[in-house]
């Protein structure tokens, strides 16, 4: 499936799932790393992508690419 089409299905996917997602982390596994998978990268390696928490107090996450 080229680029266009995953941007499609994530974008239905989007739809579907936004009156479900209520926390920061449900956004970031439901609606982020998806996003970041269909650019080509892998959430989960950290070779590749850096999570890094903004602040000590908050959970809020934002994401590098290395």
């Amino acid at each position: 499936m080229d680029f266009f089409n995953q941007m499609e299905v994530l974008s239905i996917k989007i739809s579907e799932l936004l009156d479900h997602v209520h926390s920061e982390a449900s956004t970031r596994s439901a609606l982020v790393e998806p996003f970041i998978k269909i650019l080509g990268y892998d959430p989960s390696n950290p070779l590749k992508v850096y999570a890094l928490p903004t602040s000590l107090e908050s959970q809020t996450i934002e994401y590098f690419q290395l």
